[in-house]
């Protein structure tokens, strides 16, 4: 059995999706409902799956309420990742200069 060459017969790693184009990014009423839904789906699941937890486990509303803070700690990140980045190039986007590299002579 032979080995493949490298660079031939290997398959390129997925690059995941490509960045939108500016013009077709989602702005506006769209954004803001989906941030809305997010900000307010954290709580009550989580709030949910805690009383839940505290109803079998007996602990009163101690769980409830971690859920609430949790699940409001992760929307808040979540939707910080989704929508809160303005003007960062996107790291898959191969015609933002990576600034990390220095100056390019």
């Amino acid at each position: 059995m032979t080995t493949p060459e490298p660079g031939r017969d290997t398959p390129e790693p997925d690059p995941g999706p490509a960045p939108l184009h500016p013009s077709l990014a989602p702005r506006g009423e769209p954004v803001a409902w989906s941030a809305l839904g997010s900000l307010l789906a954290g709580p009550l699941v989580w709030g949910g799956v805690g009383y839940l937890l505290d109803q079998w486990l007996g602990t009163g509303r101690l769980l409830t309420a971690l859920g609430v803070v949790g699940g409001s700690v992760t929307a808040f990140y979540i939707v910080y990742l989704r929508f809160g980045r303005d003007g960062e190039p996107s790291p898959r986007d191969p015609q933002t200069p990576d600034r990390r590299k220095g100056p390019s002579c």
